[in-house]
């Protein structure tokens, strides 16, 4: 799997109407406070952690993480082309 490229990309600051319509989808963090963008990683489904609704992610390098669906600090870019059903 190799990370999306930024040309001819089809990535934006689209929402998904539901969370579970990211979840196929490249995803990346940016921190409102900072700008700092993690890096690319793939929406592999909707968990509840603490009482919230989260992504579960899987960074290129295998790693895995939970990104909170309502961050206030951040919002999210996806990539479209991404899209594995």
């Amino acid at each position: 799997m190799t990370a999306p490229s930024r040309h001819g990309t089809a990535w934006g600051t689209w929402v998904p109407a539901e969370p579970e319509d990211a979840v196929g989808r490249a995803i990346r963090r940016i921190d409102l406070r900072s700008g700092t963008a993690s890096p690319w990683a793939h929406a592999t489904m909707v968990v509840p952690s603490r009482g919230r609704t989260c992504w579960l992610v899987t960074l290129w390098d295998g790693n895995v993480d939970v990104w909170r669906v309502d961050d206030t600090t951040a919002r999210y870019e996806f990539d479209f082309r991404t899209r594995t059903d």
